[in-house]
């Protein structure tokens, strides 16, 4: 399984897997409800609108999809990247959608009409993640290439680099209140950054080798990081100090996602399964299998 993300509204999830499918789970019953099937090939990710109506999925068959959430009809195919889509995400209003590449651009999309807006060239890489400001304003790239890209998302303008990674960076998530970055590399270092600045306010080195997932808690106080032993760490956002670590995953954590209410944390994994965790205690409450 090879992402997660959560509804707005916390009780359902939806999850992209090697099989060419996503799943609509219910988080309370714990059942899968829909087996979302159009893709034909991997699924990389998957992302779900703020307004809970539709997810979009990216694939190595070089689109991206849009589904109906509760029909699971899919109602749009954007088209245009030359490799692999490694990662999607949302607009906060709904109104667009970033995706990047393997093919080393950043593209943005209308979300309703399906049109690209812009094409972002700058990496020298594959772009494996991105993410919007909380504020609708930015957009933040993750490469291959060791650097983080940051860029205006009204023009598709490059606006800062920030160096520091000595390998690949996997993963990125901007924290709530706007301020802070995260990122993680292919040697399992995170670097928590100034938004504004670029500067680095902490760096934290995890134990489980390359870091796959990373996301920042809703109340931004906490940063879960996926690794490829199969464990989830949890660090002290400020300090960059370790809080406690969920094991139970046979090998690589591929997604991560913190429930809205921050009460949960889902985690899935390269053994086709989805742990569902308690946030703050580290309990383990189910374990979903489908994929």
């Amino acid at each position: 399984v090879m992402a997660c993300t959560w509804s707005p509204d916390s009780h359902r999830l939806v999850s992209a897997g090697m099989d060419r499918t996503l799943r609509l789970w219910d988080a309370d019953s714990k059942s899968c409800v829909a087996t979302l099937i159009g893709h034909n090939d991997w699924i990389r990710a998957c992302a779900w609108s703020p307004d809970g109506r539709r997810i979009v999925s990216a694939s190595d068959d070089l689109t991206l999809r849009l589904w109906d959430a509760h029909s699971g009809a899919c109602v749009g195919i954007l088209t245009g990247h030359q490799g692999w889509v490694m990662a999607c995400a949302w607009s906060p209003d709904g109104g667009r959608i970033a995706s990047a590449g393997w093919d080393t651009t950043l593209r943005v999309w209308n979300a309703e009409r399906g049109t690209q807006l812009w094409m972002m060239t700058g990496h020298n890489s594959a772009v494996r993640s991105c993410a919007w400001s909380p504020d609708g304003r930015r957009m933040m790239s993750a490469g291959g290439d060791n650097t983080l890209r940051i860029w205006d998302a009204d023009s598709g303008r490059h606006a800062c680099i920030l160096t520091g990674h000595r390998g690949g960076i996997a993963a990125c998530a901007w924290s709530p209140d706007n301020r802070r970055l995260a990122s993680a590399d292919n040697d399992g270092t995170v670097r928590i950054w100034d938004a504004d600045g670029g500067t680095q306010c902490a760096t934290a080195t995890g134990d489980d080798g390359e870091g796959t997932a990373l996301a920042w808690s809703p109340e931004g106080r906490r940063l879960a990081l996926g690794g490829q032993g199969g464990t989830v760490q949890l660090w002290d956002t400020d300090t960059g100090a370790p809080l406690s670590t969920l094991t139970g995953d046979k090998n690589w954590v591929m997604s991560c996602a913190w429930s809205p209410d921050g009460r949960r944390l889902l985690s899935v994994g390269s053994d086709g399964t989805l742990r569902l965790w308690d946030a703050d205690s580290g309990v383990q409450l189910t374990t979903l299998t489908g994929h």
